[in-house]
């Protein structure tokens, strides 16, 4: 069985090499995501939560 990929949809014909030139660039776009998640998620813990002795 063969998968048909549409030509369109290819990258690069090597891997190896495009996943090498983008990875610095990939890391740096992923790091401060997810600090900008964690920041949001924080924010809104301490917004929403109530202290243990509050019911």
């Amino acid at each position: 069985m063969s998968t048909k990929i549409i030509v369109f949809w290819v990258l690069s014909e090597d891997a190896g090499t495009f996943v090498e030139q983008i990875r610095p660039a990939f890391i740096a776009y992923q790091i401060p995501l997810g600090l900008g998640v964690t920041q949001v998620l924080i924010s809104a813990l301490k917004r929403n939560i109530k202290p243990f002795n509050q019911v």
